[in-house]
């Protein structure tokens, strides 16, 4: 049966037997049984085998194929898609089980284990696969798996034709191996992942990696990086969520053009998480927004990185381009809260601004650099913030003559609540850039703000900066930085805290006289 169709959009080829095995030896033609259908019921011992090859035939010229099983579909060696486009559908009421594994060429994958549609679901039909089989390559297509539960391999949507994104939903357990949608296709965005259970676990064994794609000298700005929702619905009482790799969804950075102006930075893509215990480790980078809202606990063992991209210079007389803006990190629990290690927690600073260095013309000023995020962290019971925790805004870039360097970025927010044990944490807006002269200089950024609670003992154990960038001329800093400390228990500090604006209250309220502050105010309570 061929569907294709060389002056238009192929055709759909559609199998739906009782089961359906893919293997090396089969059927060499798509075709369903007269009279049953995926709604009819299953007719006794009806087993098709069809050739893995058979249905990569299938995809010519973007057709698409549907397997419907009443009971389960079996892969039983590696099914190659080389035709590209289209979509690969398995439906199943049971199981789908992955015996090999699936690679595509821009085809988008769909598997539907337990799917209603066959009116004979067991109501616990998953996808399974076993040791080295269930990965999923796809090269820019989108991957869709639905089941009670889900157990596969590495799923892989970049390519050189786009990123796909990722979906993955099950009633039960969902686990996967690493989960890669970011982008190699200049000005193409990361694919977004979700992952999403009723009442069981969710466990990622490798990194998350949805970066936008760097810029090119065909398309300069940097692309943004894909988001990531990982979630254990309302209705789940037990279990984790774990990834115990990185996360990434940075922002691509620009790229310098031969001529014209530079690329801007990407901005970073959302990471939620939220489960009735947050497990993320080791190294994250990249993920701007991690957020857990259910009761239990939360570990995030590495850092999170969520810098904006940073802006290329420009040539001529073009202005510098854009620094990225800085994602933002929330996590909530009502238990424990852990973040980072020795190496950092948490960067949600801003991308550097471009520079517009030509020698003539009005429009050739330093880009503006890119404002931080923000960082909310709650923990109900503790929490805990060992290594650095940045928020600073990005420089601008230089200016050319008779045109101006570009602003900072603005500082971010820190909000720590149920703080007991905390790192360093900076939030400094970004330094203004320089400008030849003659020519206006570039404005620093404005200072952040950084917030401190707990119901009992608070022990800054690092510095905390939260003050104004300095100007192109590095003389004059914009205002105006505040930290905020309340504790129901006693404040101690071990380093310097340098601010504009200084409050702290406690039982008992011990703060080092090497503070440099303009305004302080401690009460004791």
């Amino acid at each position: 049966m061929d569907t294709s169709a060389p002056r238009g959009n192929g055709g759909e080829w559609l199998l739906d037997p009782t089961d359906i095995n893919i293997g090396l030896v089969g059927i060499d033609q798509l075709t369903c049984l007269a009279g049953v259908c995926f709604d009819d019921p299953p007719l006794v011992g009806n087993v098709s085998t069809i050739t893995a090859g058979t249905l990569d035939a299938g995809l010519r010229l973007n057709g698409s194929v549907t397997l419907q099983a009443h009971r389960d579909i079996n892969l039983q060696t590696d099914l190659n898609l080389t035709y590209g486009g289209g979509a690969f559908i398995a439906q199943a009421g049971n199981n789908i089980n992955l015996g090999g594994n699936i690679t595509a060429n821009g085809t988008n994958i769909t598997l539907r284990a337990n799917d209603p549609a066959s009116l004979t679901p067991s109501g616990y039909g998953s996808i399974t696969s076993g040791p080295g089989f269930g990965n999923i390559t796809t090269n820019g297509g989108s991957v869709n798996l639905l089941g009670y539960g889900v157990a596969v391999g590495n799923i892989s949507t970049y390519g050189s034709l786009g990123s796909g994104s990722l979906t993955v939903a099950a009633a039960g357990d969902i686990v996967t191996g690493s989960l890669a949608t970011f982008s190699t296709a200049a000005g193409v965005a990361g694919g977004a992942v979700k992952l999403a259970t009723d009442s069981g676990k969710i466990t990622v064994n490798g990194s998350i990696d949805t970066r936008g794609a760097d810029g090119s000298f065909a398309i300069v700005d940097g692309a943004s990086g894909g988001n990531v929702l990982i979630e254990r619905r309302n209705s789940a009482t037990t279990g984790t969520v774990s990834v115990s790799g990185g996360i990434i969804t940075n922002g691509g950075n620009g790229i310098t053009a031969t001529s014209g102006q530079g690329g801007s930075g990407g901005s970073a893509g959302d990471v939620f998480i939220s489960g009735l215990t947050t497990t993320v480790i080791p190294g994250i980078s990249g993920a701007p927004t991690v957020v857990a809202t259910l009761s239990g606990d939360i570990l995030v063992a590495g850092g999170i990185s969520a810098r904006g991209g940073n802006a290329a210079n420009s040539s001529g007389t073009f202005a510098g381009a854009l620094g990225g803006q800085g994602g933002s990190v929330n996590l909530l629990a009502s238990g424990n809260v852990s973040v980072g290690n020795a190496n950092g927690a948490i960067d949600v600073s801003g991308g550097l601004g471009g520079a517009g260095p030509g020698t003539s013309g009005p429009g050739n000023g330093g880009g503006a650099g890119g404002s931080a995020g923000f960082v909310d962290l709650q923990g109900g019971q503790s929490l805990t913030v060992v290594g650095a925790i940045l928020a600073d805004g990005g420089a601008g870039g230089n200016g050319g003559a008779a045109s101006s360097g570009g602003s900072g970025g603005g500082g971010g927010v820190v909000t720590l609540r149920g703080a007991g044990s905390i790192g360093s944490i900076s939030a400094i807006g970004g330094n203004g850039g320089t400008a030849p002269a003659g020519s206006a200089i570039g404005l620093g950024g404005s200072g952040g703000e950084v917030l401190i609670s707990a119901p009992g003992d608070i022990a800054l154990g690092g510095a905390i900066n939260a003050f104004g960038g300095l100007d192109g001329a590095r003389t004059t800093r914009t205002c105006c930085g505040l930290i905020e400390i309340v504790a129901g228990g006693a404040v101690t500090q071990t380093a310097a805290l340098t601010t504009d604006i200084l409050f702290a209250a406690g039982t008992d309220v011990k703060l080092d006289v090497s503070n440099t502050v303009k305004s302080l105010e401690c009460v004791v309570q």
